[in-house]
């Protein structure tokens, strides 16, 4: 029962295991795909000859490798918001000469200008007569006291609501700012890691297909030996 047990935890960690390589294993049984079927299919399917299929394999992994490389080029063009060279092509044809002038239309428009001004605030004092007596004189000064003691306050409250929406502000700004560069920093991440991976992906297509147009003869001869020795 130990034994068993072994084995059947020793398998999962091997299953577990290969399947960390998904990837490599999709591109290699893609490839084994294509070289045993160009020798298993029968004769009258056309094209007919291994040869013939190991060629049109060939140049459907080279499209494959091209079209992963140009997927990279346009992830970086739409990161760092490069203008394309389709872009660049149809700039550069509506700067052609033309034989007659084009017509050019003016489009007026109307501008205005705002001023705006601070909030003003009108703080009035209660004077008294030059032959006031001084009861009344001390009661102007109360007066004018607490006037001034309640315009400080409210200047206190207009600073303290200030300084509140100045800090509201920053830490907006500062959010902003932390997102926008996580961001950035997720997708430099994905283009730089995931990228590599899509480019190597690219240059294998590139290889299996260069050597497959070009050797079909030869690839089709081995793969014939290999299965004779299978068999």
């Amino acid at each position: 029962m130990e034994v068993l047990r072994r084995s059947a935890r020793w398998l999962r960690a091997l299953v577990r295991w290969l399947m960390q390589a998904r990837p490599v294993w999709g591109l290699v049984g893609v490839l084994l795909l294509a070289l045993v079927g160009s020798c298993l299919v029968p004769t009258f399917i056309p094209p007919k000859s291994p040869e013939d299929r190991l060629r049109y394999f060939g140049l459907a992994f080279q499209l494959l490798g091209i079209l992963t490389v140009v997927r990279g080029l346009l992830a970086r063009e739409r990161l760092f918001r490069v203008r394309s060279l389709a872009d660049s092509i149809r700039q550069w044809w509506r700067r052609r000469p033309r034989w007659t002038p084009g017509s050019h239309t003016v489009i007026a428009g109307t501008g205005s200008i705002g001023m705006a001004g601070g909030e003003a605030r009108l703080s009035t004092w209660q004077g008294v007569p030059p032959d006031a007596d001084l009861p009344a004189r001390v009661a102007a000064l109360e007066a004018n006291v607490d006037r001034l003691r309640a315009d400080i306050q409210q200047h206190d409250k207009d600073i303290q609501a200030e300084r509140q929406q100045r800090a509201e502000a920053l830490a907006a700004e500062r959010q902003l700012r932390e997102s926008t560069t996580r961001d950035l920093r997720t997708q430099l991440e994905g283009l730089g890691a995931s990228g590599i991976h899509v480019e190597w992906a690219g240059v294998y297509w590139l290889v299996v297909g260069t050597v497959l147009a070009t050797i079909p003869a030869e690839v089709a001869g081995l793969l014939r030996l290999l299965l004779k020795c299978v068999q």
